[in-house]
């Protein structure tokens, strides 16, 4: 099971396989995914005799999905990342990731 963000929206998805085919569980509703990839992050939609093409990318936690003619930007909500991004009253955040390894102050 996995949280994804998009925008505002958040929902949890889970793919699980069954004699049927691959279902995917969106917020506990239940969406036959019947999915074939047709070229390097280009993808094939079948619903029944409906067939649409979209393009999908991974890049870490983050999705690039381009269907209907829209964008969109998921982002995997994880444990780790919503802990990472808390902010703690008055603290200072540094504008990268790092480490301090070292603290060299003399009096004066």
């Amino acid at each position: 099971m996995i949280r994804l963000v998009c925008g505002g929206d958040v929902r949890e998805v889970d793919l699980r396989e069954t004699p049927e085919g691959l279902v995917a569980v969106v917020d506990g509703r239940p969406i036959p995914v019947d999915v074939q990839p047709a070229g390097p992050g280009t993808f094939l939609w079948r619903e029944g005799d409906r067939v649409e093409t979209f393009h999908c990318v991974r890049d870490g936690d983050l999705v690039h999905l381009f269907w209907r003619g829209a964008a969109y930007r998921l982002e995997e909500d994880s444990e780790s990342s919503r802990s990472a991004h808390r902010a703690v009253p008055g603290a200072l955040e540094a504008p990268m990731p790092g480490r301090v390894i070292a603290v060299r102050i003399a009096p004066g």
